[in-house]
């Protein structure tokens, strides 16, 4: 055996021996060291790196069903540091992004918009409600608008020269609930010449937030099942067809 082959041979052994003492080992190893094998020594990973693992594993739309997941908790401290609407560059959520609307091109722009949670309270001075007995409720009402719609309204009013399309729900905490909205820029020439995108530059649907023209608003005004009934069971079918309701 000359010396290039004895090298070679003192390397494999030195490799095959590193193998071993890191937890590492082939099926031909296993097979011809079985009692070399030592599976204490396999790669220990952190309590948060093998969280970080797991949450990597699952797909985007589980990470948001929760906000008791990590990376929801770091992104909820994230946007307390942020004022109430501030423009990000990409939709979180893209895949919900993209079911209510959005597109990667220009003249499509996402801002983030915090709301705080809970009922309103009445501004009247001192706390004196004039009037029936009925109406003098000051604390615990009830808005009739949801904070989805609230959002969308408060968006349209800031960005007065951008349209609503769609908003969805990111995050929420003990204070605030976050949500994304989706604006278009309707002077754009990308949005004007783009065909599946430019009915929104048609003047019926300024402030569209406010006449419960998006989906936020649609669930406020006629429900959300509006609209999807079935012409036979209707009453107006059934009067012009029997004559009677």
């Amino acid at each position: 055996m000359n010396a290039v082959d004895s090298r070679a041979r003192a390397g494999s052994s030195s490799h095959k021996r590193l193998r071993l003492e890191r937890g590492f080992s082939s099926a031909r190893d296993s097979n011809d060291n079985r009692s070399c094998h030592r599976p204490d020594k396999q790669p220990i990973l952190l309590e948060s790196e093998s969280l970080l693992l797991h949450h990597l594993r699952l797909p985007p739309i589980v990470l948001h069903q929760s906000t008791s997941t990590d990376p929801q908790r770091v992104r909820c401290w994230e946007y307390r540091q942020h004022p109430a609407i501030v423009r990000v560059n990409h939709p979180t959520r893209s895949d919900k992004a993209r079911c209510l609307g959005y597109k990667a091109k220009q003249g499509f722009v996402v801002y983030h918009v915090r709301v705080r949670r809970g009922g309103q309270k009445r501004l009247v001075p001192k706390g004196i409600v004039y009037g029936k007995p009925t109406n003098q409720g000051v604390t615990q009402l009830i808005f009739q608008c949801s904070k989805r719609s609230v959002v969308e309204e408060r968006a349209g009013q800031k960005l007065g020269g951008l349209r609503v399309v769609n908003s969805y729900w990111i995050n929420e905490d003990s204070t605030y609930k976050y949500f994304e909205v989706i604006l278009v820029d309707v002077a754009h020439n990308a949005i004007r010449n783009d065909l599946r995108v430019n009915w929104i530059c048609n003047p019926v649907h300024k402030y569209r937030e406010l006449r419960g023209l998006t989906s936020a608003g649609q669930n406020i005004v006629n429900g959300s099942k509006y609209g999807l009934k079935i012409p036979e069971t209707s009453r107006a079918y059934q009067i012009g067809v029997t004559g009677r309701a």
